[in-house]
This record gives structure tokens, C-alpha cells and sequence, in this order.
């Protein structure tokens, strides 16, 4: 996917891959020294400028609820509520739940969408 097809996607790209990538860096916290992270650190430093210099800003969130808006190609924006459920013995399982909300319409172009995958 281009860096122009997730800019038309994601409603708020640059706010969402900081967002991402502060969560990132709290799980890696877990592992440092781990050789399967540094070398997915370094890929992704080799295939992204964007995470190359926000990586070097050491910004660290635990995974926090927030609004999410998506660009659907046929049915335009869609708006979620995102929940993010940590589960205490292991924290590298998550569970990340996305509720429609209200605005944009979001419920009903989901049931089209539904309706459409139906057909």
C-alpha cells in the first residue's frame, strides 16, 4: 500500500502512526535486546523514512481508547470508537475492539457494506 493510499484511508494518518508507534516503543520496552525486535526496528527503519525519524523521538504510550476515523473508499468516512483490552498475565495480548459511532453515519454504511458482501 502507497503512503498515498493510507493517507486516503486513514482519516488521520500522521496522528494514528505516532499514536502506533508510542505503543510500539512501550512494548518493546518489554523486550529490548530481543534480536527478533531489533531486526524489525531496522526493517522498518530501511523501509520508512517517516518511522526512521519519529523512532528517534522516543515517545512511549500504553495502549489508551481514542476516536478513530477511517476512509472507506465507497462509503467515505467512518468513524469508531477504539478500545484496546490488555490482558494482565501476558501484555503482549491485546484485544482491540472498534465500535461505530454515530457520526458520518458510520452504523448504517456498515450494514450496506454488510449488505453488499451478502450479495
Amino acid at each position: 500500500m502507497t503512503n498515498t493510499n493510507r493517507n486516503r484511508f486513514a482519516g488521520d494518518w500522521d496522528e494514528s502512526a505516532r499514536l502506533i508507534l508510542a505503543e510500539f516503543r512501550s512494548d518493546y520496552g518489554r523486550h529490548v535486546g530481543d534480536p527478533w525486535f531489533a531486526e524489525l526496528i531496522r526493517d522498518l527503519e530501511a523501509a520508512s523514512p517517516q518511522f526512521r525519524q519519529w523512532w528517534t523521538q522516543y515517545d512511549v504510550l500504553e495502549p489508551m481508547d481514542r476516536r478513530k476515523v477511517m476512509n472507506h473508499p465507497v462509503m467515505g468516512t467512518l468513524v469508531f470508537e477504539h478500545v484496546t483490552l490488555l490482558v494482565p498475565e501476558n501484555p503482549d495480548l491485546k484485544l482491540m475492539i472498534y465500535s461505530p459511532l454515530p457520526e458520518c453515519d458510520t452504523p448504517n454504511k456498515l450494514r450496506q457494506l454488510m449488505e453488499t458482501v451478502k450479495e
